[in-house]
């Protein structure tokens, strides 16, 4: 009698490891260490390395406040104060305080974080060797092992400082704990479980929707071994697990800005996902608002609806009004939104590696190690389903034995998380940065797909080899077609690096990069200013105007182009020139404060004090004005117009004077003096009347 390779993995996911399990395994581990040594080394010359871009940087400043008080802001921020200290969260802390520890511990450079992360993908991999061992056997352990030691997307994003290794870390453990519920569950079990899914959910909020699918669960397996006491422990004791660690930023952020939430950017995610200009993908652009391309500039997006809706707003304010907007438009647009829910769907599945603020399809082709890494999404995630497939069917013949049901028990809860991982991120935006915590699992249920293969072909079981290898066959074709076509910016890697180059002060290295991102994509709006930018930087203005027309000729409303052209023809004298430009900013933007504060120094120049200091008043209150220049030349502005002031009272009273001794003449070129020099000199102006009804 044929023994079931079902039987043979369980069995041998009781025995201890043999010699060649660990030798196998160390392999795999090496070749995993290999592989993110390699791709470390490429990468730790490249500006990024120490200049985080976007979402990485504001981690990365967030983290350096909290570990050693330095609050500097970085050249992202563009003098923008996020005030992180006193207001919520706007990004879920769980990383920036994971990540401020290693600074703590190992100092202030980049490299300790990306070695310690390193470290972390490692224990991952020995972790899902263990958890695919103890389910299906030691050919599963390995083979998963294998494919998450040397997936490409695990070692980019372990050497970014981003939260991806730390989740995937997360969750083996979650799962690890829960397997050790196999022969009955225990509230130590439900504790610890609670606490690993609660750190997560402070690391990735999304996480919670998954809460309930793990009540349910415990409480159908555990009616089913006729263990509902247990369940009620079990459920209670992770219940309260996740509430411990999930209270503290829920708890802080009540304190400080009475918003009870892990992070306020959940509203202005949704609203990013859910209008009539989303395309499934992120679009750093708010309807009505303008751009919105880093968490530095939130304040920003914050004043600005502000002054749009007429009130003031607090976080908790703004975060209902976005959800409020997306809600609107998927009521209002009913069938709009369902096709663009479906794409999202699909891109979130797709073939495609869906760039966010990273380029991630044209990182891993630059990259000598990354590119020569042939496994993709697509072949996982036909592998997985594949795999899952075969666990479904086999689950009909499985005895009713418990024991024999657990690992077909503990695969179910693994596709409930799945199910609910992609549907917490469906109402959103679809990126290849959100999917990566989920491989995984996906690995898993693919190598028991892979072994079930070899064990058909090794117990000769051609009938069923000949029923499967079909289904594995179309599950690759079909989630290798590109349903939705997606085409990745080829223009933003070049634009990536190059505004880390312009940060570090090297402007000819960063207009290097800007013009190829140009030669990649000549529209490219960003690539053409920050390219202008660097040319005004380098003093040759002549091509920097020309490629600040280049950029309006895109985007004439671009109010940031406006503006540094406006700067350039004030630099030249042509004050004219400037302040067309300076309002035709203020005209898309009426708060920029780069537009306000250059619109009042024309203003001054060109002897208009009154309204520029009403200009330097309101770029005052703006978010990212510089205080103490702006200061200045409001003191310096009403110091003038005291000065006018004063020379035109004298003025009138000399006409007074003349005019008193009947000598018209004087008098009436004393009072348009006194006008010239304050048009609001109101004396000046009716003593000119009088005079002119009195003279011929």
């Amino acid at each position: 009698m044929k023994r079931d390779a079902k039987d043979s993995s369980t069995a041998q996911s009781k025995r201890p490891l043999a010699g060649f399990e660990i030798a196998i395994l160390l392999a795999i581990v090496l070749v995993g260490a290999g592989l993110r040594l390699g791709y470390l080394w490429e990468i730790k010359d490249a500006p990024e390395f120490v200049v985080p871009p976007i979402d990485a940087g504001f981690h990365d400043y967030w983290a350096r406040g909290l570990a050693m008080g330095d609050w500097s802001l970085p050249p992202m921020a563009q003098g923008i104060d996020p005030r992180v200290s006193s207001s919520p969260y706007l990004r879920p802390p769980g990383y920036p305080f994971f990540l401020a520890g290693m600074y703590a511990l190992w100092g202030p450079g980049y490299l300790a974080p990306r070695i310690v992360q390193l470290l972390l993908g490692l224990l991952s991999v020995v972790l899902v060797f263990s958890l695919g061992r103890a389910m299906f056997g030691r050919a599963v352990g390995l083979i998963s092992a294998g494919l998450l030691s040397t997936y490409w997307i695990h070692i980019y994003f372990e050497a970014q400082l981003h939260a991806p290794v730390l989740l995937t870390l997360l969750l083996l453990i979650f799962f690890s704990v829960i397997w050790r519920q196999r022969p009955r569950f225990t509230g130590t079990g439900g504790l610890c479980t609670g606490l690993v899914l609660g750190l997560y959910a402070v690391c990735r909020p999304n996480i919670l929707l998954f809460v309930p699918a793990v009540l349910v669960w415990t409480w159908w397996v555990a009616s089913r071994r006729g263990e509902g006491k247990r369940a009620w422990i079990f459920g209670l004791s992770f219940a309260v697990g996740v509430a411990a660690l999930v209270s503290l930023p829920v708890l802080r952020n009540w304190a400080v800005a009475d918003y009870p939430t892990i992070s306020a950017n959940a509203g202005i995610n949704l609203y990013l996902g859910n209008n009539e200009r989303a395309t499934g993908t992120f679009v750093p652009q708010l309807p009505a608002i303008g751009r919105f391309s880093n968490l530095f500039e939130y304040p920003v997006v914050l004043n600005r609806l502000e002054h749009q809706l007429g009130r003031r707003l607090d976080h908790r304010g703004a975060g209902a009004y976005w959800t409020g907007r997306a809600l609107e438009y998927a009521k209002q647009h009913p069938l709009d939104w369902i096709v663009l829910t479906l794409k999202k769907a699909y891109l979130f599945w797709s073939p495609h590696e869906i760039s966010n603020y990273t380029a991630l399809h044209h990182n891993r082709a630059a990259s000598p190690t990354l590119s020569r890494i042939p496994l993709d999404f697509s072949l996982i995630l036909a592998l997985g389903l594949f795999g899952f497939g075969l666990l479904v069917v086999q689950q009909r013949r499985l005895p009713p034995d418990p024991s024999r049901r657990w690992p077909h028990q503990v695969s179910l809860l693994i596709a409930l998380f799945v199910g609910c991982y992609f549907l917490s991120y469906l109402p959103f935006f679809a990126t290849g940065l959100y999917r990566v915590p989920l491989i995984w699992s996906l690995m898993l249920m693919a190598a028991y797909g892979i072994v079930q293969i070899f064990d058909r072909v090794r117990t000769k079981a051609f009938k069923r080899l000949a029923f499967s290898l079909p289904w594995l066959i179309a599950l690759i074709a079909l989630t290798r077609i590109p349903w939705v076509p997606y085409q990745p910016s080829p223009a933003r890697m070049y634009l990536d690096r190059g505004v880390a180059y312009e940060y570090a002060g090297n402007d000819l290295a960063a207009l290097a990069l800007y013009q190829q991102a140009i030669t990649a994509e000549p529209g490219h709006l960003e690539a053409l200013f920050n390219a202008a930018n660097s040319l005004a930087r380098l003093e040759r203005t002549d091509e920097a105007i020309a490629t600040y027309r280049r950029a309006l000729s895109v985007n004439p409303r671009y109010a940031p182009a406006q503006n540094n052209l406006g700067v350039l023809w004030m630099n030249r004298r042509d004050l004219d020139q400037a302040m067309a430009h300076f309002t035709n900013a203020l005209t898309v933007e009426p708060f920029n404060v780069q537009a306000l504060t250059n619109m009042g120094l024309c203003l001054a120049r060109k002897g208009h004090l009154a309204e520029a200091i009403t200009h330097f008043n309101r770029a005052l209150v703006q978010p990212g004005a510089d205080q103490e220049a702006l200061l200045t030349d409001l003191a310096n502005a009403q110091r003038l117009l005291r000065q006018r002031s004063a020379a035109s009272a004298t003025h009138n009273r000399l006409g007074l004077l003349f005019m008193g001794t009947n000598r018209h003449r004087k008098a009436r070129a004393q009072f348009k003096k006194a006008l010239a020099l304050d048009p609001t000199n109101g004396d000046a102006r009716e003593n000119l009347l009088r005079l002119s009804s009195r003279s011929p």
